[in-house]
């Protein structure tokens, strides 16, 4: 009986032993294959694929034409208590200043509305800007138009004096 007991017992064990290392050759598999998932490693967390091919050439060639007015470009996030603190702030900059400045939203929320605003930001020609501030939610930064460098970054700022200070800095014809 002893000995019958002891073989069930091996068998299990093996049969176990059997189970977790097909269980760990699929795992494996799934998440170290070339290109698999995107959370497969070196990938980059909000990296453009090929679906958005066409939306960035469409980018390219619809340019956006300076206006000798800065950008006035916001970093947002509906996750971010710092973008909502300064929500009022910024209707205030756009309702009050949008005819001193172009007004931009870059919501970074999630892969969707990232990659909408690399897009927009390629229009823009200030990828570079976006690449550099995407993990800074809640900022706003002044942008002269021809050279696409900011002027002025203010990070979850509510007074609005500042915003027009900068503005007006940055576009003194105005």
């Amino acid at each position: 009986m002893r000995a019958l007991r002891a073989r069930r017992a091996d068998s299990n064990r093996l049969s176990d032993a059997g189970w977790l290392a097909a269980i760990l050759v699929w795992v494996g598999a799934a998440a170290f294959s070339i290109g698999a998932a995107p959370f497969s490693i070196g990938a980059a967390p909000f990296s453009i694929g090929a679906a958005n091919a066409a939306e960035a050439a469409e980018a390219a060639e619809a340019t956006f034409a300076c206006e000798a007015k800065p950008l006035v470009v916001k970093i947002h996030a509906d996750w971010c208590g710092s973008c909502r603190a300064t929500q009022p702030t910024w209707e205030r900059v756009v309702a009050e200043l949008s005819n001193r400045a172009t007004m931009v939203r870059f919501d970074v929320t999630d892969r969707a509305s990232y990659e909408s605003a690399v897009a927009e930001a390629g229009r823009l020609g200030i990828g570079d800007f976006l690449r550099e501030y995407r993990r800074r939610t809640g900022t706003i930064a002044v942008l002269d138009c021809e050279t696409q460098k900011p002027l002025v970054v203010l990070s979850g700022e509510r007074d609005f004096s500042k915003y027009r200070e900068a503005i007006e800095e940055a576009n003194p014809a105005t």
